[in-house]
């Protein structure tokens, strides 16, 4: 019976939130999209994230689905996209990390760290006043929508500045803190 359900049948019975259908959509789909997800990130977990992300997308949007196109295509759009975010974050996550680590390779003597950090906070501070703000939040712990709804401003507009933010903040401290150029 589990071949006989058509795309279009499995999508009507996922608005209902039928499990059956869900794993059913699932075992179909599962392999398609790991492809297509690991052709785009290139890595074996980021695509198994985002074949899990996509279908939790697809569970959600479900009801948004206009039997206008074919299933298969507009899963396969869903993965796309959430594949290209997922690289972009993990991209973004990587120049922080650098930074961090960075950070933590500066030299624990009190002296050193007093020193290190007030150059860092100099850097910091020599950064254009959006970017900066936006910087000290994200690294005091609040999420790029945290901060975007703090500043009202769009949510890409807050990474953007980050990010032009850390490239400007790793050239500045590129000769103190031994971080790589790229």
């Amino acid at each position: 019976m589990k071949g006989n359900i058509s795309d279009d049948e499995l999508v009507v019975r996922i608005v209902q939130m039928d499990y059956e259908a869900i794993n059913i959509l699932y075992d179909r789909y599962e392999e398609t999209i790991y492809r297509c997800a690991r052709i785009i990130v290139k890595d074996h977990h980021l695509a198994q994230d985002v074949v899990q992300d996509t279908f939790v997308k697809v569970i959600e949007k479900a009801h948004t689905f206009r039997f206008r196109s074919s299933f298969k295509t507009w899963i396969l759009n869903i993965c796309k996209n959430t594949a290209l975010k997922k690289l972009k974050d993990t991209k973004k996550r990587s120049l922080i990390i650098e930074v961090q680590d960075s950070l933590r390779k500066i030299d624990d003597s009190f002296e050193d760290r007093l020193i290190n950090q007030t150059i860092i906070q100099e850097s910091i501070q020599q950064l254009p006043q959006e970017q900066q703000e936006a910087i000290q939040l994200i690294l005091k712990g609040y999420t790029y929508k945290q901060v975007a709804k703090l500043k009202s401003i769009p949510e890409g507009t807050v990474k953007s500045r980050v990010r032009l933010g850390l490239k400007r903040l790793k050239l500045r401290l590129k000769g103190w803190l031994g971080v790589n150029e790229r």
